[in-house]
């Protein structure tokens, strides 16, 4: 994204935004001349940001924010160097922002917040992290409005058979990514790559590699402008993780590279010969990832992707570009990176990132050994990943490592959120449990 000071001075507002624990963004616009203030002091606002649910609902049981605490303001801080602008709003300035407590200390729960504390743990061993997130989503002829209206059935794709690499297809989506790269490109976000993907209608977009934190935000903003061109052109997209039980469910993967203070890749070099420090930080994500799944897949619907088939992971392995692995190691003139195909699309980028990180880290920590690799489809016995959200609860909320990397608080936080999100998946009749089962129970 760009700093805020490269955007002209003509805006006549800014809205200063803060990504919630769903990804979304939530904030307020003020005026262009109080930018000044909102630098020094941020903006006023309700907290309950940090206490809602996908849904933007405000859910109970937090010790942050919420009703124990009458739903108090809080303050956001905009970040000066995160800035961007919206296809829906191009004469408005649009600047990320830190939640506040009222006393002006940071919120340790917010999502920004818990990756810093990862970044830094990452500075203090001189190692720079570079992150890249691909996304998949599936976008729709039909406005968001209309499908709404329609309960989501009777959907219409920008094209009616799937494309998996076909560039007829991939052409056939031009108008709709051709305004998407366009309203990136405002913002400074680069694009990696397009292609058609598996699913009918299915898109994938990469964002060019960055820092740890500027990969997350850019992540963020990537998918709030998306929606925005959606919204623009009379369309409507979906970045949930698996919309279609027949279809291919949407991959939120994310490349990892490491390198130290002299710029030598602390993974491998370009022939795929690990370090000692790559093979524990792979060890690590490899050891720790299956009790951390609640980080790389939040919701109830995450797991309807880690299924049998659906080329998403179901075990903690790696392997040499093997995309049956977990930990898909690539080589270049640049050396060794990996891509976790664990997260899906609906993913936090900053939670993700974090765990990510903290797995990595605990390998090295712990000089944990390095399994075998996964060859084809088919190797050693390896961790098995959490079939559900009521499993990755259990997993998380067992975690030392959780405790240690993240602090008890946050671990507390992060949990109350998954909770709320099973307990409120419990009340739901689905059309299978009718179809299945009113005549024959």
């Amino acid at each position: 994204m760009r700093p805020f000071a490269e955007f002209d001075a003509s805006a006549n507002s800014i809205a200063v935004c803060t990504p919630d624990m769903s990804g979304r963004l939530v904030g307020k616009i003020r005026p262009a001349s109080e930018w000044p203030d909102m630098v020094a002091a941020g903006v006023g606002m309700p907290n309950f940001h940090l206490v809602t649910d996908i849904e933007n609902r405000p859910q109970p049981g937090f010790s942050v924010a919420g009703a124990a605490h009458g739903f108090a303001n809080g303050r956001i801080r905009p970040d000066p160097s995160a800035a961007f602008v919206s296809p829906l709003m191009p004469e408005t300035r649009h600047v990320l922002a830190d939640p506040l407590h009222s006393d002006g200390s940071p919120v340790a729960e917010a999502p920004r917040e818990i990756l810093r504390r990862q970044i830094a743990r990452l500075e203090a061993g001189e190692i720079t992290a570079t992150f890249a997130s691909e996304l998949e989503f599936y976008a729709f002829k039909q406005p968001f409005s209309e499908l709404h209206e329609t309960g989501y059935t009777a959907m219409q794709p920008l094209y009616h058979r799937h494309g998996d690499n076909d560039l007829l297809v991939a052409s056939l989506f031009a108008p709709f990514v051709e305004e998407v790269q366009v309203a990136l490109a405002a913002s400074r976000i680069e694009v990696d790559q397009i292609q058609a993907e598996g699913g009918t209608g299915q898109i994938e977009i990469n964002v060019a590699p960055d820092r740890a934190m500027a990969s997350a935000d850019n992540h963020i903003v990537f998918k709030h402008i998306v929606k925005c061109v959606a919204h623009k052109l009379g369309r409507s997209v979906t970045f949930l993780a698996k919309p279609f039980e027949k279809d291919a469910g949407s991959g939120g993967h994310v490349h990892l590279s490491l390198h130290d203070a002299h710029g030598q890749n602390l993974i491998g070099d370009d022939s795929g010969q690990l370090t000692t420090f790559g093979r524990h930080f792979i060890a690590g994500l490899a050891a720790y990832t299956p009790e951390l799944t609640l980080l790389h897949a939040p919701y109830v619907n995450s797991y309807r992707r880690l299924v049998p088939g659906s080329y998403a992971p179901l075990r903690s392995s790696w392997g040499y570009d093997n995309r049956a692995a977990m930990i898909r190691l690539l080589t270049g003139s640049s050396g060794t990176r990996f891509e976790l195909r664990l997260p899906g699309a609906d993913v936090n980028p900053y939670i993700c990132y974090s765990g990510l990180i903290a797995a990595g880290l605990a390998g090295v920590q712990n000089e944990i050994p390095l399994p075998e690799p996964l060859v084809g489809d088919t190797g050693p016995a390896a961790n098995v990943i959490p079939a559900d959200l009521g499993e990755a609860i259990a997993a998380f909320a067992g975690s030392d490592l959780a405790t240690e990397a993240f602090t008890p608080a946050v671990k507390q936080h992060i949990l109350c959120h998954a909770r709320n999100e099973l307990q409120a998946s419990r009340r739901i009749v689905s059309p299978w449990e009718m179809e299945r089962g009113f005549e024959n129970a």
